[in-house]
């Protein structure tokens, strides 16, 4: 890989590897961003997948706004990409589920989903068009705070369905579409 051109996503490093990239730590810059590390999955479904959340142990994801936007853990264990690098990632191009398309800070970072294929059934697209939503900022539609009544991300609003669909999806290969995970 050159050391100039940074990839814009695992999909990229896996490509610019000649698909010799191993799972691990990359440094990435998404079109119109700065650099950033990600942890990148090459062996799931033939690699190239972008991680944006990974609980490998206990770990407090019961975070303010603030921590969400901008990331919290380590790429080398318990960690939260954060909402402006996801945003930055998921507007180069379409993006294959692991799936959505997240807005920028102006939309309190909605949820998109739109597409669903497969036979897991779809619990994500009542989520769509939702903000996203933490402990002191409840930006949803529902009547209390998911954020509270959940603890955080992984059984919160949008991203407890998610990480219940990537766990049992049929994804269908597009190589024109990215890819980015949550594991």
């Amino acid at each position: 890989m050159s050391k100039y051109h940074k990839p814009k996503d695992c999909d990229e490093v896996k490509e610019m590897s000649q698909n010799k990239a191993t799972t691990g730590i990359y440094r990435i810059r998404p079109d119109g961003s700065s650099n950033f590390l990600v942890r990148c999955d090459m062996e799931t479904l033939g690699g190239g997948w972008t991680v944006i959340q990974r609980r490998v142990s206990a770990s407090d994801f019961f975070q303010d706004w603030t921590t969400y936007q901008i990331g919290f853990g380590s790429v080398d264990t318990n960690y939260w990409l954060g909402l402006q690098q996801i945003h930055n990632i998921s507007t180069q191009g379409q993006y294959e589920l692991l799936v959505f398309e997240l807005g920028d800070v102006k939309s309190k970072y909605e949820l998109t989903v739109d597409g669903y294929e497969g036979t897991a059934g779809d619990s994500l697209s009542h989520h769509s068009g939702q903000p996203f939503s933490t402990r002191d900022k409840d930006s949803d539609s529902y009547g209390g705070n998911c954020a509270e009544i959940y603890f955080g991300l992984r059984e919160g609003p949008h991203l407890g369905d998610i990480q219940h669909i990537l766990q049992v999806l049929d994804v269908s290969r597009d190589e024109d579409k990215k890819k980015a995970t949550i594991i």
